[in-house]
């Protein structure tokens, strides 16, 4: 009975003694586990990957050679800016030698008859028309900017005067290689006074 009942206490030290290990063995288990197995959260991504765009995967990286090719350097920006200026300079040279072998239809319609001396006269003048009513030879009566007084051309005929302009002939001239020029006051009379080359408008 005794030998029994020491077996029997011998058996249940020994599960004690195993259930005892088991749980002091499941204690210190987490300390030897890493702190990334215990968490349910998914593992953090690289410091590079990170960095990375979303849409790019690090096989499409660029790499800083790459981008030192593709990104323009200081010279490349000089180079462009020399070809647009030679490129607007060319186009300007052939605007100018346009304009130079164009001739407009103003100009080819223009006879040179000679260098005249110009003056300017008040119509609404007395000492300077004799009378005040600004009627000229021709019948009209005088318009600033457009009636001249010329010798030896009919009434009507339309005159380039280089650098004041076009005029016309409604007025009776003083004398050849005259023309006088209708103005507004006496200070107009003064400052278009001069020689002038003229032409003839056909």
């Amino acid at each position: 009975m005794i030998s029994k009942n020491r077996t029997l206490i011998v058996a249940l030290l020994t599960v004690l003694s195993m259930a005892v290990c088991f749980v002091l063995r499941a204690r210190d288990m987490p300390d030897a586990i890493p702190d990334a197995m215990l968490s349910d959260a998914p593992p953090a991504a690289s410091t590079a990957a990170q960095a990375l765009p979303v849409n790019i995967t690090p096989d499409e990286q660029i790499t800083t050679a790459e981008k030192k090719a593709f990104a323009p350097s200081s010279l490349t920006i000089m180079q462009a800016k020399q070809e647009f200026s030679e490129t607007q300079e060319t186009q300007d040279e052939q605007e100018i030698q346009a304009d130079q072998n164009l001739e407009t239809p103003d100009e080819a319609s223009r006879v040179y008859i000679g260098t005249f001396q110009v003056y300017g006269y008040d119509p609404f003048c007395y000492h300077c028309n004799g009378k005040t009513d600004g009627i000229t030879a021709s019948g009209l009566k005088a318009t600033f900017g457009q009636t001249v007084a010329m010798k030896g051309y009919p009434f009507g005929t339309k005159l380039y005067i280089e650098g004041l302009g076009e005029y016309i002939v409604e007025d009776r001239g003083v004398g050849s290689g005259i023309i006088d020029v209708a103005c507004k006051n006496h200070a107009a009379c003064h400052t278009v006074t001069g020689k002038y080359d003229v032409y003839i408008v056909a």
